[in-house]
Order: structure tokens, then sequence, then C-alpha cells
């Protein structure tokens, strides 16, 4: 499905409509948009299968001020509820949103912004104490990727989780033109591996004159990914030739 056939949210509203956000005045609030949003993503959405198998259960709220994390307005936070709280409200995980941040997204960002903190949850195998058996537990899941902007212009798809993010992307963006009618497939991880390799063995010779750029680059200076002292002082000199 292409990003265009989103003409409706799970809850049925408009994807351009603007969604309404409570004022108050306290630190938090009944989040029950938040959790509309939630558990029609949660009863819906395949990647979620897990969430009702295992019989976790979820507490939504709004949070008057989000703050900013690292120069970025953070519009919610999922934490794992454990402990005596976890015993005391019988919750398995907590998503709260920003209202600061909210207001003014329309309802498909707010969609998006949901279903983004529920990826952050998930189930893991672990081992019994005795060594004798498995079970499921609730846990936390990072982000799929980390990376700058920059690094990609410069770098490209080097490691396997960027490779990955571009297969992803460029199929997207097949759909979305409408170039390509068939269903994303799960990325092979043979072949980003193998274009992740190739590469990052681009950068691995260590000759300090063998610099390397992505033709994209907007960097007029390449500069060598090479971990030696010859290489650190190769990346002085371009940067001040940059500079």
């Amino acid at each position: 499905m292409t990003i265009e056939a989103h003409k409706h949210t799970v809850t049925g509203a408009l994807a351009d409509d603007a969604i309404s956000v409570p004022e108050f005045s306290t630190a938090f609030y009944d989040g029950e948009l938040i959790e509309e949003y939630a558990h029609k993503l949660l009863d819906s959405v395949q990647e979620f299968s897990w969430f009702a198998e295992g019989g976790h259960t979820i507490d939504c709220v709004w949070k008057r001020t989000g703050g900013m994390s690292q120069g970025k307005p953070t519009l919610g936070r999922t934490i794992k509820v454990g402990g005596y709280e976890g015993f005391r409200t019988g919750k398995t995980f907590r998503v709260w949103m920003a209202a600061d941040h909210c207001r003014g997204l329309t309802a498909m960002q707010f969609e998006a912004s949901v279903y983004h903190q529920l990826m952050h949850m998930q189930e893991l195998e672990v081992e019994s104490r005795d060594g004798d058996d498995t079970k499921l537990v609730p846990a936390m899941r990072g982000h799929d990727i980390e990376m700058f902007r920059s690094e990609y212009q410069r770098y490209g798809a080097w490691n396997l989780d960027i490779a990955r993010m571009r297969d992803t992307v460029e199929q997207q963006l097949k759909l979305d033109l409408g170039t390509d009618t068939t269903v994303p497939a799960r990325p092979s991880r043979k072949s980003t591996t193998q274009a992740a390799k190739d590469y990052v063995e681009q950068f691995a010779a260590p000759d300090e004159d063998a610099l390397v750029t992505p033709p994209d680059s907007p960097i007029k200076t390449p500069v060598p990914f090479v971990a030696t002292a010859a290489g650190r002082a190769a990346r002085k000199r371009a940067a001040s030739a940059n500079a």
C-alpha cells in the first residue's frame, strides 16, 4: 500500500484532519485519544499480534510538556512498567504523548507518532532461572537505525542497518510513484550485507591518497576512512581545506 492510499486513519478520521488535544494545567492528563489510536493499531496491525497473545496491557496518558532531546522536540515516550507499579496498575507498558508538541499534528501524523511509540515494545525469549526452559517477557526495543544525513551523503549504505533502510525507502518510492505494484518484501540479509561490505571495503585501503566519496556527496574534498595515524593526518588536512 502506498502512503497516498492512506486517506483515513485506523480510527476512521480523515488523514489530514487536525487532532483535538485537550488543554490542561496538570503534569499529566487522561489519554483517551492516544488510547483509541493505540488499541486500534494493536488490534489491526500484524506486527503487534504478539501483544494480545501475550496478555499485555497498556496505559496511555498526555504529558503537558514533552521537552527537547538533542535539540528536537520529544513527541512521546514508551516505558516498560514493572516492579511495584506494575503490580499495582496491572499494566505492562505506558505511553505518554506530549500535548504541547502534538497540537497541530494531522490525524495521520499523530497515528504515525503513536505507532512509533508502540514499536518500542517487544517480547523477548529468555531462559528460566534453572536453564531448563524459556519464557517470553516484555521488553523495550531500540530504533532500527541510528545515523546522520551527512553520514549517508558521505559514506552511503556502509552498514547493514543503513543498507536495509535504503532498500526499504527505494521500494516505498517505487510504490508511491506507481512504478511497482508488488508488496515490499523483507530486504535480503545476504544482499544488504554484501552491499554494506562492498561499500566499506572502499575505505579499507591503508593508502592515505585512496580517497573515496559517494558520487552525490556535497562535500568538496573527500576524506579517507582509515584508522591509521596517516589517515587521521589526511582527514585533518582535508577538513582544513573544506573550511
